[in-house]
């Protein structure tokens, strides 16, 4: 091989990763929720009590990318952003984790008893300009049932998105799901101890 052809097999090589190297696109980012264990206090009247939790959300609220609710109604993805999963399977695993390191609960999986079932329909997960700036919104209805005893519960959850940055979109989510969680854990006992 000569010098000649080196260099211009050099040259080749390094316009095709240049162009990789420069690439206007952001890199893709994905999220994945977890609580904070520190923020939640156990109750001993829930020990041992066996959990299914259950989420259902309408099929435009159940994906995997991160969304943003226009003034004109449309929603927008974040540019190079996503969950690691669909929405649904995102609060599912947090509000199990949650509850678990919230009162040492077994969420129920094939083989366990089931003492418990905890059904949320997630209405609305997303952001959207409030009257402050951006907020994060949450909207679910929670239901309850231990034993012949069933609560229900609906509310809507905003939390500040406190800058532009994504790490404080994903902050402001996390805030709303710790609040779904101490609401679901106090629902929780009032269904399953205080009503047994």
């Amino acid at each position: 091989m000569t010098l000649r052809s080196c260099i211009l097999i050099f040259i080749v090589v390094l316009s095709g990763c240049s162009g990789t190297l420069t690439s206007e696109e952001e890199p893709l980012r994905e999220y994945w929720l977890f609580p904070d264990a520190t923020l939640f206090t156990t109750d001993p009247r829930l020990e041992g009590v066996g959990v299914s939790v259950a989420i259902d959300a309408p099929r435009g609220m159940d994906r995997i990318e991160l969304l943003h609710l226009e003034p004109t109604g449309q929603l927008r993805e974040y540019a190079g952003a996503r969950w690691t999963d669909k929405a649904s399977v995102i609060v599912a695993n947090y509000l199990g984790l949650a509850l678990e390191r919230a009162t040492g609960l077994a969420i129920a999986g094939a083989t366990s008893p089931v003492d418990a079932r905890l059904q949320l329909d997630l209405r609305e997960l997303y952001t959207r300009r409030g009257a402050i700036g951006d907020e994060a919104l949450l909207f679910f209805a929670l239901t309850i049932t231990c034993g012949a005893q069933a609560t229900a519960s609906a509310g809507t959850l905003t939390s500040p998105v406190r800058s532009e940055r994504l790490a404080a979109v994903i902050a402001a989510h996390r805030e709303n799901l710790d609040a779904l969680s101490r609401s679901a854990k106090d629902q929780l006992v009032a269904t399953c101890a205080d009503g047994s």
